[in-house]
């Protein structure tokens, strides 16, 4: 289940450690013990490797693009030195040969350690070059040179006594605290208390974000929310009730406003009391949105993404396909988790376009990373991968319009835009490769339009001509798209 809520407890300006266990190869799949965890339907069938990205990704997202991980290789003791030195290199490897360099910008050969029990007794070694390598990097600049003044542990002082009586307060109640103090050294203007309240934040006294619509409000007890999201995954029923709604959760990862109340009103803990700071917290944070207007139902949908166990495997079979356009982030920045969830919430507002749906009404087509809309008879895919948002118009060939994909492009383009972050406009080789992490192949629209022009990212031996057909600004696509 830590793994549904783990971003609460990343933060910025930290060092991570990531544990593996070297007697599992990287493609075994995880042998989940716990039930709870099981119904975080996101990580079903995952092997280890998977579990490995999906860490340093959640580093990468909510600590920093420079922050350094640890490798920490357990089970030293079941292994020879040239196995623990053979696991190593398959790690290094396997986050060398991915496709952006997010993930590989954290790690450091130099930081990857081994421990293991000693052949007697049952004390683990000393770990004194694990402990070294922590102290040089706590001593960087980056962690050490901070402004802190004396008189904000007067205030983390007040802030856990009020954390004994109340889970959220008001930020006015630090304002107003402040303006009681006789000894002006001790006062703070609104924006120290920020400043202090982010701080404090980053090293998980509460949880604040000086942002709009959350920076009025703080939450002093973290683990009141964390147990306002687990009784959400654990979703109970009672025995004498169906548990549709519940299947229908851990399918999708969708939760009607109704269902949400009632979970939070057995529970109590003033999770209802609070509701709109929770809800807003949980949408900051990655683990909630609301999706009211991709559903035909009247009241307000939540999409919880862990629990979303729909995998995209459509192909468009039997499809006229046009090529595969890609809004390319850059990997040097940090790319919010929840930024695929606004675009789609943005894409279903658009005039004309409409979430599409299979087997029931209610059954969107919405997966783990992708989405499907309908457009002037059209298909529509969006897909999130990588660092890049590929889009892909799917028709039957007797309606295949290719005058469309400007359109469609203009549209995604200016919600992406709206999001204030830096991205390049590409399209793949292949038309076949929506949803495949592997394929790294982006040919920038600045490039066209083009003659004789060899493709420079495929391997020497794959090379093939760039053709002006795949690029959806140009008018050869009226005609020649889709074949």
């Amino acid at each position: 289940m830590y793994y549904a809520f783990h971003q609460i407890f990343l933060r910025p300006k930290s060092c991570s450690i990531l544990v593996v266990d070297m007697t599992k190869s990287l493609n075994d799949e995880v042998d989940v013990q716990d039930g709870n965890e099981k119904e975080c339907s996101q990580f079903a069938l995952w092997r280890y490797r998977d579990y490995y990205k999906f860490w340093l990704k959640s580093i990468d997202s909510f600590s920093d693009t420079d922050s350094p991980v640890i490798i920490v290789g357990t089970h030293a003791d079941k292994l020879s030195k040239e196995e623990c030195r053979t696991f190593r290199e398959s790690l290094l490897k396997f986050f060398d040969n991915l496709s952006h360099s997010n993930l590989r910008r954290h790690i450091n050969a130099d930081r990857m350690y081994t421990i293991g029990f000693p052949d007697s007794g049952s004390e683990l070694e000393d770990l004194k070059d694990l402990k070294k390598c922590i102290a040089y990097i706590m001593k960087c600049p980056r962690y050490s040179e901070e402004n802190i003044r004396p008189v904000w542990a007067l205030f983390e002082h007040l802030l856990n006594r009020l954390k004994e009586t109340e889970k959220v307060i008001p930020k006015k109640t630090l304002s107003d605290y402040c303006d009681q103090l006789s000894a002006q050294e001790f006062r703070l203007d609104q924006s120290e208390i920020s400043k202090m309240l982010v701080f404090f934040h980053r090293v998980g006294v509460l949880l604040y974000f000086d942002q709009d619509g959350l920076k009025e409000t703080i939450i002093l007890d973290i683990q009141w929310l964390l147990d306002a999201f687990k009784c959400i995954i654990e979703y109970p029923v009672r025995p004498e009730e169906n548990d549709i709604k519940r299947r229908h959760f851990c399918r999708t990862g969708e939760l009607d406003n109704a269902e949400l109340d009632r979970i939070w009103h057995i529970q109590g803990k003033d999770f209802l009391k609070h509701k709109t700071t929770i809800i807003a917290y949980m949408q900051q944070l990655g683990l909630l949105m609301p999706l009211k207007e991709l559903h035909s139902i009247d009241s307000t949908v939540y999409y919880f993404p862990s629990m979303n166990s729909k995998k995209f495997d459509k192909t468009g079979e039997n499809k006229s396909k046009s090529s595969i356009i890609c809004f390319k982030f850059d990997d040097e920045m940090q790319l919010p988790i929840n930024v695929f969830h606004r675009i789609v919430l943005k894409c279903s507002k658009l005039n004309n376009w409409s979430i599409l749906t299979e087997g029931t009404k209610n059954n969107i087509c919405r997966y783990q990373n992708a989405a499907c809309f309908s457009f002037q008879k059209h298909v529509v895919v969006l897909c999130n991968c990588n660092f890049e948002i590929r889009v892909q118009v799917w028709a039957s060939p007797e309606i295949y319009d290719g005058r469309l994909l400007k359109e469609i492009k203009h549209l995604v383009q200016d919600i992406i835009h709206d999001e204030d972050l830096s991205y390049e406009i590409g399209y793949k080789c292949r038309k076949d490769v929506l949803n495949v992490e592997e394929d790294v192949s982006f040919i920038s629209q600045s490039t066209f339009p083009v003659s004789n022009h060899l493709c420079e990212i495929c391997d020497v031996d794959k090379k093939h001509v760039v053709d002006n057909d795949i690029c959806w600004e140009l008018e050869v696509n009226d005609e020649n798209q889709g074949k």
